[in-house]
């Protein structure tokens, strides 16, 4: 045996060794509890994520919505321009020909 240690005898060892147990019992509900703190915080940051996610998902749509105008409203834009440009040319000639 080590120098310095009491010897117990068996009843106390069971007492010391009960006691133990209901530390480690305590310190296992603990755990527990913690555990599932942080299981619920994963699921809430999941869910968090899902509909930051969906909201992208949306926000992208709605991006390429607005390109597709932008470049319908600059087709637009250059066709009438073009008409204006071929007005124009027909006003002049229809001036230099009178």
């Amino acid at each position: 045996m080590k120098e310095g240690k009491i010897m117990l005898n068996p009843f106390q060892k069971i007492k010391q060794l009960e006691r133990k147990i209901e530390i480690y019992e305590c310190e296992k509900v603990t755990i527990l509890k913690y555990v599932k703190q942080l299981e619920k915080e994963n699921e809430e940051q999941q869910s968090i994520i899902h509909a930051k996610n969906k909201q992208i998902k949306e926000l992208k749509k709605v991006r390429d919505r607005l390109k597709r105008q932008v470049e319908d409203s600059q087709a637009e834009i250059e066709s009438w321009q073009a008409y204006i440009v071929a007005d124009s040319e027909k006003i002049r000639r229809n001036i230099n020909e009178h």
